[in-house]
């Protein structure tokens, strides 16, 4: 065996694969179509593309979107009057309906069917007429050169063909005019066709978006304890211009959600943390309250839909599926009562999270605005809302590592605040002990009462798309799979009476050189 000098031709012509030729081609001489077309077949574009929507559909995920039934008022007060219109005016809370998400979207889907299509075309045509024929300077003059054998030399090229085909290779062999032979051969073919797979796979992935964004909906419904709430959904609302058309004559959808009973689970940390430990000397109140931590929430919900009926106990991750449409446990909203009692006079007052209250002198709870506390009221009684979502209000089923252990009155955690001085304390009321406030000229107690208005909010979701997504993914994995781990293995031969000249590449998880290694074993077999 020799390494072969190399001749004087142009060796990057000779090095150059046809795709890499047709780029170098559009680059020098396309106009403005082919440059179109040559930017949609373009890798490193659709890697630009895809990671613009990757970014957009971020975004889309942090911002609530006014397709989940956000409001005005919800954005103010999460954003901000200034950036809540600073964020509409970019389309970031409608942002799955806006002109340069859809542009991006349709550019990635076109590209996605053109480089799809150009790799099948590719495939095919290595599978059918692969490109043999080469010149003995195709082997010569590389970066790499191709390997020179001149003993074992089988008698014919098609004994040689035989001996690759017993080595499991897929052959062609094509005829000179003088005698001499071209023998194209490869193995591990599958791993082409994977990587078509591959494209297409994307495919169906962009496909069954589509389909989701089109004839799909998804939002948000609260309902109360006990009570009954209804979601009518009409296609045509909150769709992007271009798609409205398609679904004009589809009927609304309508939903009767009813919540017989909704329980939010409490266990307690028989292990206080660092943390709660630090709170024992400064903060009972806060200490105990923080004790308790939501174990689970659990709504048994009944929905009606066109005359179907489905009811199931509805945990997280464990959501009511109903004629194409998921319900989802999202979260819960629990709001106590504080019973007051001035001069023996007692009253009931809802409380909401992030409130301040106050008693004036006429025995009633009110709650503070912007006008401020009375100077002659009671001290006020700020209702926190805790960080990590929990609601200061709890009540409900009571564990104890995991064991039900009784039921949880409510408690509420309040700050109380004098309203001349800034000294503030922490009170855990309950709806047994009294808790003696200041009032001029009355006496003034307060504790919970035991009525507690829960609510159970539900994230609805109707996706049509979703089960050409899942095996769009399916797909996609597969074809990753087979493309990084089968060995694809090339092997280029000219058959001279004297001499063979070969080329071999290898791909995936396939030796570089495994290609040499098989003609040599046939040379040496002879």
């Amino acid at each position: 065996m020799e390494e072969p000098r190399p001749t004087g031709i142009e060796k990057e012509q000779i090095e150059a694969s046809e795709e890499e030729v047709y780029h170098a081609r559009v680059r020098e001489e396309a106009g403005l179509w082919e440059l179109f077309v040559y930017l949609l077949n373009s890798l490193p574009t659709a890697i630009i593309a895809i990671l613009i929507l990757a970014l957009l559909a971020a975004i889309g995920t942090l911002i609530p979107q006014e397709s989940m039934g956000v409001t005005h008022a919800d954005y103010v007060a999460k954003f901000g009057e200034r950036k809540y219109h600073l964020l509409k005016s970019l389309g970031f809370t409608n942002i799955y309906n806006t002109v340069y998400f859809n542009i991006v979207f349709l550019w990635v889907a076109v590209s996605s069917i053109v480089c799809s299509v150009s790799r099948l075309r590719r495939t095919l045509r290595l599978w059918l007429r692969p490109t043999h024929g080469y010149s003995h300077r195709f082997f010569t003059a590389r970066r790499e050169p191709g390997r020179l054998y001149r003993e074992g030399i089988p008698d014919s090229p098609e004994e040689l063909q035989e001996q690759l085909k017993r080595a499991g290779f897929r052959t062609h062999l094509l005829r000179d005019a003088d005698g001499s032979a071209s023998i194209y051969a490869d193995r591990g073919f599958i791993r082409k066709w994977a990587s078509v797979v591959f494209h297409f796979a994307f495919i169906l992935i962009l496909v069954g978006g589509v389909i989701g964004r089109v004839f799909g909906f998804e939002g948000m419904v609260a309902v109360p304890d006990g009570g009954t709430s209804t979601v009518t959904v009409r296609l045509v609302d909150n769709k992007a211009p271009l798609v409205r058309w398609l679904v004009a004559g589809v009927h609304p959808f309508h939903y009767e959600l009813n919540l017989r009973k909704f329980d939010i689970e409490y266990d307690q940390h028989l292990q206080p943390s660092e943390y709660l430990t630090g709170l024992a000397a400064s903060e009972p109140a806060l200490r105990e309250y923080l004790r308790y931590y939501v174990k689970d929430y659990v709504s048994d919900l009944t929905v009606r839909s066109h005359g179907n009926e489905r009811r199931k106990l509805v945990k997280v991750n464990h959501p009511l599926k109903i004629g194409g449409t998921s319900f989802y446990q999202t979260s819960y909203v629990q709001e106590g009562y504080l019973l007051v009692s001035c001069d023996g006079s007692e009253a009931a007052y809802p409380v909401r999270a992030g409130a301040a209250y106050q008693v004036w002198r006429d025995g009633r709870l009110h709650e503070i605005s912007e006008f401020g506390p009375s100077p002659t009221g009671s001290e006020i009684l700020y209702h926190p809302q805790t960080q990590g979502g929990t609601f200061p209000v709890k009540a409900g089923p009571l564990y104890r590592a995991g064991v039900r252990e009784g039921e949880l009155k409510p408690i509420g955690l309040f700050e109380i605040l004098p309203a001349d001085s800034t000294d503030s304390r922490y009170e855990l009321l309950n709806t047994t002990d009294w808790l003696q406030l200041h009032l001029p000229g009355h006496k003034l107690r307060v504790r919970m009462a035991s009525r507690v208005d829960s609510t159970s909010v539900f994230q609805y979701r109707h996706d049509p798309g979703v089960g050409v997504v899942f095996f769009g993914w399916i797909v996609l994995i597969i074809g990753i799979v087979l493309t990084m781990y089968v060995p694809f293995v090339q092997v280029h031969l000219r058959w001279e009476p004297e001499v063979l000249y070969c080329f071999s590449r290898a791909f995936g998880a396939a030796d570089k050189f495994s290609g040499y290694r098989v003609i040599e074993k046939c040379l040496a077999n002879r």
